[in-house]
C-alpha cells in the first residue's frame, strides 16, 4: 500500500521510500536493530507519546504524565523549581510553582496575560519571551524554547527506559497556524535533548493518515471508492481545519487552514463571566494568589467538561478575599458567552470548504478530534455546516493525532513497508 502525504507534512525533507529511510548498508541493516520514530504531542491534554510496535500503534499517556509528574528543574539550593508539566495548571506547595503548555508558550509571541498564574513578558524583543515564577521574594525566570527543551530530554530518557533502547527520532505535530519561526524553536528545543526531527506533522495531516489506515482496515468497497473527508480539530490554544481526497491507501489535502483561538478563549470568556474583575484581583494579589489562579483555572475547566454532557452546572467556589462564585451555568449561557469564537470557528470551516472548491453535501465524512470534540456547540454548527452529516466513528477523538504520528514514523522507518511521496 502507499500513502500520500502533502507537502506541508514534511519539514525540508525530500520525499522518502521504505527503501531510502536508512542510511546504513544492507550489511548494516541486518547486524542492528530498526530505527524506531516516536511520535509527541505536547498539548493540553496530557503529553501522549506513540510508537508503531510489532504493527500496531502504542500509547502512553498517563504512564508519561505520572513520570513527568516528578520531572523538575529542581533545586532548593537554588530556591526555585519549574516543573515541565503538560497537563493543567497545578501549582505544589513545596515547589511554589509549575509552568506548563510547552509547546503553546512557543505558538504565540506573548505579552503580558493575567490569566495565567505566572508571568509572560517580551521585554519589547517579541521573538524570545521569557516566563518567570516569583519564588521567595525573587524573580526566576526561563525562555519557552528551554522549558520545552529540559521537557524533552526528560522525556526522551524515559521513553528510552521504557523502551530498552536509544531512541534519536521523532514526528512532532503542529498545529496549521505555526510560523516558521515557532517551528525553529521546536527544533532547537528538541535539538537540546539530541533529538532529530523527521517531520513536523500538521495535526490534521495526522488525522487524514490515521484516517486512511483505518479506510484499509475497513470494508473493499470503503477502501476502493474516493471519499472527501472534513477534518475539524480544536483544542486549548488553536483549531484546524483541513479537506482531504482518501481513496485506496492515498490521501490529498485539498485546503487547510487554522486559528490560534481555541479552548483556552472559551476559558478565559468563562473566567471574565464568572469573576469580571478577576484580572485585576489577580495583580493585585499577584505574589500570594499565584495559586489561586491556578485553582480559579482549573475548576473552570471542570465547568465547561462537564457542561458537554450535562445542561447545567453548579458552580460553587470560594477564593478568599470575600470572593465567591456560586451560580447555576447553564449549556445556553456558555455558548453566548462565547457566540463570538463560535462564530469565527464557523467561519473558518466554510472558508475551507471554499478553498478546497468542495460543496458541503460532497462531505462523505466529518472528523472532530482534539481535547474540545465533546463540546455540543462544537459538534453542532461542524454537522450544520455539512448538511447534518454525522459524525465520523472510526476512530478515537482524543488519539487519532498521535496515531498518525506513530503511522507516520513507522513509513520513515520502513518499518511500515509503505512509500511516502510529495505532492
Amino acid at each position: 500500500m502507499s500513502f500520500l502525504l502533502d507537502s506541508s507534512s514534511s519539514s525540508s525533507e525530500p520525499a522518502s521510500t521504505a527503501a531510502s529511510c536508512s542510511e546504513n548498508t544492507k550489511e548494516e541493516s541486518s547486524s542492528l536493530p530498526p530505527e524506531i520514530t516516536i511520535g509527541i504531542d505536547i498539548g493540553m491534554w496530557p503529553c501522549c507519546i506513540s510508537v508503531w510496535n510489532d504493527s500496531e500503534v502504542e500509547l502512553w499517556n498517563k504512564k508519561i504524565n505520572e513520570m513527568m509528574k516528578r520531572s523538575c528543574e529542581t533545586s532548593k539550593d537554588r530556591d526555585c523549581s519549574i516543573e515541565a508539566s503538560s497537563t493543567e495548571v497545578s501549582l505544589s506547595l513545596e515547589n511554589e510553582i509549575t509552568i506548563l503548555y510547552m509547546k503553546d508558550l512557543c505558538s504565540t509571541i506573548f505579552g503580558e496575560n493575567a490569566s495565567f498564574p505566572f508571568l509572560m513578558h517580551t521585554v519589547d524583543i517579541k521573538v524570545r519571551p521569557f516566563v518567570a515564577a516569583f519564588v521567595n521574594k525573587l524573580w526566576k525566570s526561563t525562555t519557552a524554547v528551554e522549558l520545552l527543551g529540559k521537557f524533552m530530554i526528560e522525556l526522551r530518557s524515559m521513553v528510552e527506559i521504557h523502551l530498552n533502547r536509544p531512541i534519536s527520532n521523532v514526528v512532532f505535530t503542529v498545529q496549521v497556524s505555526f510560523r516558521q519561526l515557532q517551528l525553529d524553536w521546536i527544533h532547537h528545543a528538541c535539538a537540546m535533548a539530541d533529538l532529530k526531527v523527521i517531520r513536523l506533522m500538521p495535526q490534521p495531516t495526522a488525522v487524514a493518515l490515521s484516517y486512511v489506515v483505518h479506510q484499509l482496515n475497513s470494508s473493499a468497497s470503503d477502501n476502493e471508492s474516493m471519499k472527501i473527508a472534513l477534518i475539524f480539530n480544536m483544542d486549548a490554544g488553536y483549531w484546524d481545519v483541513s479537506v482531504i481526497e482518501a481513496e485506496k491507501g492515498k490521501f490529498r489535502k485539498k485546503a487547510s487552514t487554522g486559528s490560534s483561538i481555541g479552548g483556552e478563549d472559551l476559558l478565559g470568556n468563562m473566567m471574565s463571566y464568572l469573576l469580571p474583575d478577576f484580572e485585576e484581583i489577580f495583580k493585585r494579589h499577584w505574589n500570594s494568589e499565584i495559586i489561586l489562579m491556578a485553582f480559579l483555572r482549573s475548576r473552570i475547566h471542570d465547568v465547561i467538561t462537564k457542561l458537554s454532557s450535562e445542561t447545567s452546572v453548579e458552580v460553587d467556589l470560594d477564593l478568599g478575599y470575600g470572593l465567591k462564585i456560586c451560580k447555576v451555568v447553564t449549556q445556553k449561557e456558555f455558548e453566548e458567552v462565547n457566540k463570538e469564537v463560535f462564530e469565527k470557528c464557523e467561519c473558518l470551516i466554510i472558508q475551507c470548504l471554499q478553498d478546497a472548491k468542495i460543496e458541503a453535501e460532497d462531505i462523505n465524512d466529518v472528523i472532530i478530534v482534539g481535547g474540545c470534540c465533546n463540546i455540543p456547540r462544537v459538534k453542532n454548527l461542524v454537522t450544520k455546516i455539512c448538511n447534518g452529516k454525522e459524525i465520523y466513528k472510526g476512530m478515537n477523538p482524543l488519539n487519532a493525532v498521535l496515531c498518525g504520528a506513530a503511522v507516520a514514523g513507522a513509513v520513515d522507518d520502513a518499518i511500515g513497508k509503505v512509500m511516502i511521496s510529495k505532492i
